[in-house]
């Protein structure tokens, strides 16, 4: 482990690319410190293990077992010298070199290796411990063959982006080949993965042939021969398999030609022509493709105007052809075709103009018929291959373009290598910019004239302008005399940017006037930002467009060392080593671009990016940027090992890497505070911690300070929740005022709990002004019933009943929502809403759903939500249930339990009504209460479809001389019953007709939901309490697992405390048809 006196970090979000950290001014000594550790521990979590791998962790020497000609990664806890000992009794055998561990701990073991016992040594560097090494015995099995391969199998994804002639078959064991395919690389997967000699050879056969790849030196490119099928079979590691892969390859006629335009797309009538126009035409044929292969010959071509007159008869290319419509000029063997139309002003456009306009039908069109010659290898003659008839309608219109830009790949840059677009913030306006790596040679240099080009091709008078130095070596591109004059220039004065985003260097290659004098030679000088503007035409006509271009240094040859190594005994000074640091650590890796010490200055010059590769573990570490500095930082979060890996902004291919492993120990910082810039930043909080309503996901980070001090590994606590909850990652949601108090948000060192840093949170009121987004209030468990689409719109079928609410309001950041909300159908055909939002749908079409929000003295502010009505759900078609209920004095109670047919109705709401609530009254449950003595009627009928209905005859005898009856009665269904489930239609009162309110208030009494003690003490208990529990409810407790560390829950809702924290239990009350839900907080002491 490497420990640098380094100075205190404050982690923060900067612009740009990089992340930077503040720092207050360095004490920097490049030395070594001593590092007291617990233990020096050889990590084996990434060996394998199986039959041919076993790991003992016993004993002071653990002992690995294995077979020859396998490899793996061992790592140490701390920086360390890794060597490798045979045991004295195989010291004089031939092959016990092959057996080796790298300056990165990784081990091979050749097939040919000694058999016996090795000591594989881990010596560790600067720590400051009585033992400072640790062993691990390594046992190369003498009784078994060297590992083999147990299974091989083609590699899919790789094989077929290659190629769309090759398809690999039989779950990666076989091939299928339509037609000719050459230099096909064939991509394996081995089992196991570890093998030392893993490398895979195929052989040819009848109909595939095998070549070798030179970049691997294997035998693995494949070519088709000939039609047939046969066996492939791969050797890994010079061994022979039992695996063998079939190949089916199939023959590919010569039968696919068609004419093509590199310029234009053709419509049905085929292609039409302007004036000062050049089109390219091309045969895009399968000859590469065909099996058996064919030589083609030169093309015969047959051009005939459309009256029937001809041009040329099935005669060979490679002649120029000129007509009143224009010139013809064919080359590679006739398969291209370039046609330039003629230009206003000119003299064959007169020609061009007349030829049009013959009164003879067809005067204004060519057609071109092409005849292919070839011949098939190995069978003797010449064939021909005739294609489609195309034909060229000409016009007298000019082509033309409305806009020129600039293509950095139609100079042959590629993207990712020679330039990058990002796309980046600039005057409060997001922009691409193009980056380049800084260069000061020609050979670098950007062609803009080749880059420029029309937004339409095949433009003559466009093109000829760019390619007039072609023809004459005294004009240049686009110069003042040729159709289209343009000019280039630079200028910083248009971004609003610090001056040290600038480099005066960048504009040296400009006149004064900033025109850029060499377009063909623009040099990539200097870093910084430009603006570079292309202008094109005269007077009026004036086009230009504007690019934002980026210079920033190369990363050519760039490398990894760590300076504070000594560079003549220490593997981490250099590139790809291993770097040991503890959880709260960071590392300094320092940059060399072509052998010199790369200096980063990331916020103005962001030429490289870090990321991370994992390779055991999870979010294991971090990049920080110190600007005060000018160091990048790699910060350990947690255990685990990770690729460090540098890459050009630019080039993608220059790249610098090193792993980084993070131990199971902590880095104790001297001091930690809360970092809120960020979240001020963003303006959602001030520096004070005042916050204005509810935000969610306010990003807090931790600063800390000490030696060698990365970003501190914290945990997030928030004093109440009620107000505010933070996640482990700093993500703080505020969700209600918090008055004249405030709530603390506390961060914890996980290095040493006592060290802890607070952040005083205020959260003001924020009053909700209107509704912004309507939403479908679905139970937990239940499905939608209306699937959304897009913001405030939905489409359901007719015979639905659902819930709308307001799911958010204005402004976002409210915290209170105490308005009133008015709901209203604009079609109550087709959909009717009542007080609740509860919204029932009758027939197909389109309504307006709208909700009126009023608060306080503000204006009431309406939002609508469009509603479309598609389809019907299946709906009750009968109700079965009790004809007549007899009670025998008041105040008897009956439960009627309705069936509804069918079963898979998808809508199965009841309403109950009363036709006499005097005599007796029926709640939402279907409870019956007898008032008084007489006969009434009991209907129900579904909600959604109220004209299926069901009607009982309730009587009630009110014999007083009876006992009486405190035991409702219920009716026991002939089938299985649906539960009955409240519902309304009436959106005036909210409430059904006929019902007794008191007794239906009664009947839906809502439960009481509480903690007997909301703090308790580890190891301590207490118990959740349910009032208003009717007979038959059914209670739940849930704990996300995130909480069951710190409390657990019987199903008699009695809670144990286990550790120091704040825990969360939801629990679930369902009763009377209806489900209630409240969730506790309990804070352990």
């Amino acid at each position: 482990m490497k420990f640098i006196r380094k100075a205190a970090a404050i982690a923060l979000v900067g612009a740009m690319i990089v992340t930077t950290v503040q720092t207050a001014a360095p004490d920097v000594v490049k030395a070594q410190v001593l590092y007291e550790t617990n233990k020096v521990i050889i990590d084996t979590s990434l060996v394998p293990r199986d039959k041919n791998i076993q790991v003992t962790e016993e004993g002071d020497t653990p002992l690995i077992s294995t077979l020859a000609n396998v490899q793996f990664d061992l790592d140490c806890n701390v920086d360390c010298t890794w060597s490798v000992e045979p045991e004295e009794a195989i010291k004089s055998k031939p092959g016990v070199k092959l057996v080796d561990v790298d300056k990165m701990g990784h081990v091979t073991i050749g097939k040919e290796a000694a058999r016996g016992t090795y000591v594989i040594k881990a010596q560790a560097k600067y720590v400051n411990n009585k033992i400072t090494e640790a062993m691990y015995r390594v046992t190369v099995r003498g009784d078994e063959e060297a590992a083999k391969a147990q299974s091989v199998i083609l590699d899919k994804e790789k094989i077929e982006e290659q190629s769309p002639y090759v398809k690999v078959t039989d779950e990666g064991k076989g091939l299928q080949i339509d037609g000719t395919v050459k230099n096909v690389k064939l991509y394996t997967k081995v089992e196991p993965a570890y093998l030392l000699e893993n490398d895979v050879d195929f052989r040819s056969n009848d109909y595939v042939t095998i070549s070798k790849d030179a970049e691997d030196d294997t035998y693995s490119l494949l070519t088709s021969l000939a039609k047939g099928k046969g066996t492939i079979r791969p050797t890994v590691g010079n061994e022979v398999t039992d695996t063998s892969f079939e190949t089916i390859v199939n023959t590919v006629s010569y039968n696919k030609a068609v004419i093509k335009c590199e310029e234009k797309e053709a419509d049905k009538d085929g292609y039409n022509v302007l004036a000062n126009e050049k089109l390219n035409f091309y045969i895009k044929d399968n000859e590469q493709n065909a099996l058996p292969q064919i030589t083609t010959g030169n093309v015969k071509w047959t051009m005939t105007y459309g009256n029937g007159k001809k041009i040329i008869q099935n005669q060979d290319s490679g002649e120029l052809v000129e007509t009143e419509l224009g010139t013809f000029e064919f080359s590679n063997n006739g398969k291209k075709v370039q046609l330039k139309t003629p230009i206003k002003g000119e003299d064959a456009y007169e020609e061009y103009k007349d030829q049009i306009n013959k009164k003879e039908t067809g005067s204004n069109q060519i057609t071109l018929v092409a005849t292919i010659p070839y011949s098939t290898n190995g069978i003797q003659g010449t064939q021909n291959l005739e294609l489609s008839t195309v034909t060229l309608s000409f016009s007298e219109e000019e082509s033309s373009f409305s806009d020129v830009r600039i293509d950095f790949e139609k100079a042959g840059l590629i993207k990712d290598k020679d330039f990058t677009i990002c796309e980046e913030t600039i005057d409060g306006k997001k922009v691409p910019v193009y980056y380049f790596e800084s260069s000061d040679s020609e050979s670098d240099a950007i062609n803009l004239w080749e880059a420029t080009h029309a937004d339409r091709e095949g433009i003559r008078k466009f093109e000829e302008s760019r390619d007039q130095s072609n023809k004459d070596a005294t004009r240049k591109p686009f110069d003042d005399s040729s159709y289209y004059p343009i000019t280039y220039s630079l200028s910083n004065d248009d971004l609003s940017l610090n001056d040290k985003y600038m480099d005066d260097e960048i504009v040296q290659q400009t006149k004064a006037s900033g025109i850029i004098s060499e377009p063909n030679k623009f040099l990539k000088l200097g870093t910084g930002y430009t603006v570079l503007t292309m202008e094109t035409g005269n007077g009026n006509n004036k086009l230009m467009s504007t690019y934002i271009l980026r210079f920033v240094s190369s990363a050519k040859n760039m490398t990894i060392r760590h300076t504070q190594y000594d560079s003549e005994k220490d593997a981490e000074y250099y590139n790809n080593a291993v770097i040991h640091v503890r959880q709260g650590e960071s590392d300094i890796p320092t940059i060399y671009v072509s052998g010199v010490e790369k200096k980063l200055d990331l916020f103005y010059d962001p030429f490289i990016k870090f990321t991370f590769t994992e390779l055991n573990g999870k979010n294991v570490a971090s990049a920080t940027y110190d600007s005060t500095t000018q160091t990048q930082k790699i910060n350990g979060l947690l255990k685990g090992k990770v690729k460090v890996t540098a890459t050009s902004v630019v080039d993608k291919t220059k790249k610098a890497s090193y792993v980084l492993y993070v131990n199971n120990e902590f880095l104790k910082p001297e001091e930690i505070q809360i970092d809120n810039s960020d979240a001020v930043s963003l303006g959602v909080m001030d520096a004070k911690g005042n916050v204005n309503g509810h935000y969610e996901n306010i990003p807090l980070k931790v600063r800390a300070s000490g030696t060698s001090v990365g970003v501190p590994p914290v945990e997030w606590s928030s004093e109440d929740e009620k107000f505010a909850t933070i996640t482990q990652d700093g993500l703080l949601t505020t969700l209600k005022s918090t008055g004249d108090k405030t709530v603390t948000i506390t961060a914890t060192s996980k290095a040493d709990p006592t060290l802890k840093a607070t952040l005083e949170l205020h959260i003001k009121d924020v009053m909700a002004t209107g509704i912004s987004t309507i939403g479908e209030k679905v139970k937990e468990g239940d499905n939608a019933v209306v699937m959304m689409g897009g913001a405030n719109a939905g489409t359901c079928k007719a015979y639905s009943t659902f819930q709308l609410y307001a799911k958010e309001y204005l402004p976002s950041n409210a915290t209170k929502a105490d308005g009133q909300i008015t709901w209203e159908s604009s079609d109550k055909q087709v959909a009717s809403i009542d007080a609740s939002g509860n919204v029932t749908t009758y027939a197909e079409g389109n309504t307006v759903i709208t909700a009126k929000y009023t608060s306080g003295d503000t204006d009431p502010k309406t939002t609508v939500f469009n509603l479309t009505v598609k389809g019907f759900a299946d709906v009750i078609e009968s109700i079965e249930c009790a004809s007549t209920v007899e009670l025998t004095r008041v105040k008897d109670s009956f439960t009627l339990v309705p069936v509804v047919k069918p079963d898979n109705a998808s809508n199965k709401q009841l309403m109950y009504e009363s036709k006499n609530p005097s005599i007796a009254t029926v709640t939402d449950n279907g409870v019956i209460t007898a008032v008084a003595p007489g006969t009434t009627t009991i209907v129900i009928a579904s909600v959604v479809k109220p004209s299926v209905k069901k009607e009982v005859t309730v009587t009630v005898k009110g014999e007083a001389d009876l006992k009486p009856n405190t035991t409702p009665q219920t009716q026991q269904p002939a089938v299985q019953p649906i539960a009955p489930t409240p519902a309304d239609t009436n959106a005036q009162s909210g409430n059904n007709t006929g019902v007794n309110e008191k007794q239906t208030k009664a009947a839906q009494k809502k439960p009481v939901i509480k903690l007997a003690k909301k703090v308790i003490k580890k190891k301590k208990s207490t118990k959740i309490i349910v009032l208003n529990k009717v007979s038959g409810a059914k209670v739940s407790y849930k704990i996300a697992k995130k909480y069951k560390k710190i409390v657990s829950v019987s199903k008699k809702g009695k809670v144990r405390a286990k550790k120091k924290g704040t825990a969360k239990i939801v629990v679930t009350v369902k009763q009377s048809g209806k489900t209630f839900k409240k969730t506790l907080t309990i804070k352990v002491k």
